[in-house]
């Protein structure tokens, strides 16, 4: 292992406190680590020890409704609020540069989210596999009840709105351009909106699609299923969102498969 006395471990960054890096400092994040890696039932046991389960469901959807591509794994603060009172974490991100339909250096991506982007993070994909506090559940009801009202496409563009507006009367969208020799900001801040605003209904009613929402106000455009991808449900109709961790029955792309 690396040493504990550098303000880096193990690619991770201590930034509080970053004046005195030591074992002491470290050993909260190895404990949230070791849990990560327990078994099911210990994880079930003492996920309320270890996280906030609204925060846990917040930041998967604050993921999924953006699709970000790259905080995940790495571009997030995993904070504590007092480690001598109890070691209780919370999901922070940071560096949302591979969002909402478009790549760090201005390009564009045409798909929306995946379930993918929870279950390459091996704490997330422990939590969903067990369902740990009925996570799939409070995912369900947690969107249904943001999509309704901050993360509506009309709040969403609303803010876009807003922010543009600010960016366009001070200047700061033309001294963005300026100092980076206009790469990879855009030269059209009204294309660029209409693009953003555009993936965001797609990707609500992906998500809608995931989550077997039912929506009057965000039109159903269903992305089609990539060659390799598998579309699954369980024998009383439910889609499995993410894939199934103990055997069974489904229906797989339309067949009937046992799954050992």
């Amino acid at each position: 292992s690396e040493s504990f006395d550098e303000d880096v471990w193990n690619g991770w960054e201590l930034q509080y406190p970053d004046d005195y890096p030591c074992y002491d400092a470290w050993k909260p994040l190895m404990d949230l680590i070791d849990f990560a890696n327990t078994s099911t039932d210990n994880l079930k046991q003492h996920y309320q020890e270890h996280l906030y389960h609204d925060n846990v469901v917040d930041y998967a959807l604050l993921l999924m409704a953006h699709n970000i591509l790259d905080n995940n794994m790495k571009n997030l603060h995993i904070s504590c609020v007092n480690v001598n009172e109890h070691e209780t974490f919370l999901f922070t991100p940071w560096d949302l540069d591979c969002s909402l339909g478009g790549y760090w250096n201005g390009s564009h991506y045409d798909y929306t989210t995946n379930p993918s982007i929870l279950t390459c993070n091996r704490l997330y994909t422990k939590i969903l596999s067990g369902n740990v506090e009925d996570f799939c559940g409070s995912l369900k009801k947690r969107w249904m009840e943001l999509s309704a009202e901050i993360l509506s496409a009309e709040r969403f563009n609303s803010r876009l709105d807003a922010y543009a507006q600010a960016f366009k009367e001070s200047g700061a969208w033309e001294r963005e351009r300026n100092k980076w020799n206009n790469n990879p900001v855009p030269l059209d801040l009204d294309e660029e909106l209409a693009y953003v605003k555009d993936w965001y209904v797609r990707n609500m009613s992906q998500m809608n699609y995931l989550f077997e929402v039912p929506t009057d106000h965000v039109p159903l455009v269903l992305q089609k299923p990539e060659e390799n991808e598998q579309v699954i449900y369980s024998l009383d109709g439910k889609r499995q969102i993410f894939q199934p961790r103990t055997g069974g029955v489904f229906i797989v792309n339309g067949r009937k498969v046992i799954r050992k």
